[in-house]
């Protein structure tokens, strides 16, 4: 099976046949809540969670895992919740291992939670590392991704079992987020975002890992 049979987001004018559906804010509940009408936006489902594609991916794979339970995102996240973070995980590891089975991942993929998500419901991402998109237009969507506030699902489901809930320094984070631009892989700083991809297309440092 091939990468471009199993994923396949939809087109613009798929997206743009998507109605106003409530404030910018909350898109992703109403997506979940009417995921039967726009199933050109489902990658994957099951009886806990959603997997869908990111209107404006970030990379050349990216989607969205979201529990069918209404939480409003990490910050509210206590221990009862910890079985529905675990099927979130196993929902986008399921999707990984079908993605990377069809060569979807060349250089990898990660899964995780923005310390502080822009849009309401809760929210796990899975993107390829190849960082190569347009929609990636500016220092906060690369810092967003490629920085601490990008957080491992490991490290949530370790914050709540030891602590109740998810520590989250919301000013620190926040000032992640304006840090100069540097190469996920070799961490070269580059001045712009057009200077960023074109150094990241030609980056060797995998070539001199031991």
């Amino acid at each position: 099976m091939t990468g471009s049979s199993i994923y396949r987001p939809p087109t613009a004018v798929q997206w743009a046949s998507i109605p106003a559906l409530g404030p910018w804010k909350g898109v992703l509940s109403a997506l979940v809540n009417n995921a039967a009408r726009f199933p050109f936006v489902v990658f994957a489902d099951d009886d806990d969670t959603v997997t869908i594609y990111d209107r404006y991916p970030k990379a050349r794979v990216h989607l969205l895992v979201l529990p069918r339970a209404n939480i409003s995102s990490i910050s509210v996240l206590r221990r009862e919740h910890l079985g529905l973070v675990r099927a979130m995980i196993n929902s986008g590891k399921r999707a990984a291992e079908l993605l990377s089975n069809a060569g979807m991942f060349p250089e990898g993929y990660k899964m995780g939670f923005h310390a502080v998500p822009s849009l309401d419901r809760l929210h796990m991402h899975l993107i390829s590392c190849d960082m190569d998109s347009e929609a990636l237009k500016n220092k906060k969507h690369w810092n967003s991704f490629t920085t601490e506030f990008f957080l491992p699902p490991e490290f949530v489901v370790s914050q709540i079992e030891e602590h109740g809930s998810v520590q989250i320094d919301r000013n620190r984070y926040e000032e992640v987020l304006k840090r100069p631009l540097a190469c996920h892989k070799c961490r070269q700083s580059l001045k712009t975002i057009p200077a960023l991809k074109s150094h990241i297309v030609n980056c060797r440092w995998a070539d001199n890992e031991p």
